[in-house]
C-alpha cells in the first residue's frame, strides 16, 4: 500500500496479483504496492481502508479484482480506479462523491489475459462524475445492476469481439452514453415499475461484421428526449470518442420516450435501422432527423 502525496489528499495504489475488497482484509503495505509483489498470492483489503485514504484510490492486479463488500469514498472528488490483467467482478456497490470511476479488465498493465471479463453485478454510482468501463479482451462487459453517473458521461470500450450486455435488472443514468465496441451491443431496461434507462445523448461505433446495436430508453414520464450525438474522448482511457451510430452491416435499433433527435449520422451499411418512440401513437411523439440515416 503506497500513499503518494498529491494535491488531492493522497493517492492509494495497490498492485498485487489478485485483489479482494472485503471487510476484515488485512493486506500490508509492502504486499500490495507493485505488480510484481506477492506473486501468485491473493491480497485482501478492507473497504474502510480505501475510504480512509481521503483521496484517489487505484487498485492494480496482474490477475483478478473482486469487489466483495461495498466501497464508498466519502471525500469529494476522490476517484476510484481498478485495473486487472484478467477479470473484474463487482459483487458489491462502488460509490464516490463526485469522483470518476474507471474499471479496466484485460488491462495491458497486467498484462491482459485472453477471455478476461468485466462483470457489473452491483451498482456503480459516481455522484455525477464520469464512469468508464473498458475491456480489451473477448469477455466483454456485462451489466446486471445500475450505473449512475448523474449528469456525467458513461463511456464503454471493448475489443477482440467483446460484447456489451445489459440485464433488465440494470438501469443507466447519464447525461451521455458513449460506446466503442468490437462486439454486439445491447442496452435494455424493461423494469415494469421503476425508471428505465435515462440518457440524454447516445453514440456508438461498433466494428465486426454484422455486430448489432440495440438501445432501449423507456422513460416512464414520456418526457425523455434521446439525442443521437457525440461523446468526446477521455484521456487515460481507451475511449477515443464516438459520433452518431455506425456498424459494419449490423442492425441498429433505438427505442426511446417521446422524442428521438438524430443530430449525427446513423450508418449501418446493409444492416436495418429501426427508430421507435414508446409513445408512437401520441401526437407528441417525434423522431427528429437533423442528420443522415443510411443503411
Amino acid at each position: 500500500m503506497a500513499f503518494l502525496g498529491t494535491d488531492h489528499d493522497g493517492t492509494l495504489l495497490l498492485d498485487p496479483t489478485d485483489i479482494i475488497v472485503a471487510e476484515g482484509g488485512a493486506a500490508l503495505p509492502a504486499d500490495v504496492d507493485a505488480f510484481a509483489d506477492a506473486a501468485g498470492t491473493s491480497q485482501t483489503i478492507d473497504p474502510d481502508a480505501l475510504n480512509a485514504v481521503a483521496g484517489n484510490v487505484t487498485l492494480q492486479a496482474t490477475n483478478n479484482i473482486n469487489i466483495n463488500d461495498a466501497i464508498s469514498l466519502d471525500t469529494n472528488g476522490a476517484s476510484f480506479t481498478a485495473q486487472a490483467g484478467r477479470n473484474i467482478t463487482v459483487d458489491a456497490s462502488i460509490s464516490t462523491s463526485n469522483g470518476a470511476i474507471l474499471l479496466s479488465a484485460g488491462d495491458a498493465g497486467g498484462p491482459g489475459v485472453a477471455g478476461a471479463a468485466l462483470n457489473g453485478g452491483a451498482t456503480l454510482n459516481s455522484g455525477g462524475a464520469d464512469i468508464t468501463l473498458q475491456n480489451t479482451r473477448s469477455g466483454g462487459i456485462a451489466l446486471d445492476r445500475n450505473v449512475n453517473a448523474g449528469a456525467g458521461t458513461v463511456r464503454m470500450f471493448t475489443d477482440n469481439g467483446g460484447a456489451i450486455t445489459q440485464a433488465t435488472t440494470s438501469r443507466i443514468t447519464a447525461g451521455a452514453l458513449g460506446v466503442i465496441a468490437d462486439g454486439p451491443v445491447t442496452f435494455r431496461s424493461d423494469l415494469p415499475t421503476t425508471p428505465h434507462n435515462n440518457v440524454g445523448t447516445f453514440a456508438a461505433q461498433v466494428t465486426g461484421a454484422g455486430n448489432e446495436v440495440s438501445y432501449t430508453d423507456r422513460h416512464p414520464s414520456g418526457q425523455q428526449t434521446l439525442t443521437i450525438g457525440s461523446v468526446t474522448t477521455l484521456g487515460g482511457t481507451l475511449f477515443t470518442g464516438a459520433t452518431g451510430i455506425t456498424t459494419d452491416n449490423g442492425n441498429v435499433t433505438v427505442t426511446a420516450g417521446k422524442i428521438i433527435q438524430v443530430d449525427n449520422p446513423i450508418a449501418a451499411g446493409s444492416g436495418v435501422i429501426g427508430l421507435r418512440t414508446t409513445e408512437d401513437i401520441s401526437p407528441t411523439a417525434n423522431i427528429v432527423l437533423n442528420a443522415n440515416v443510411s443503411s
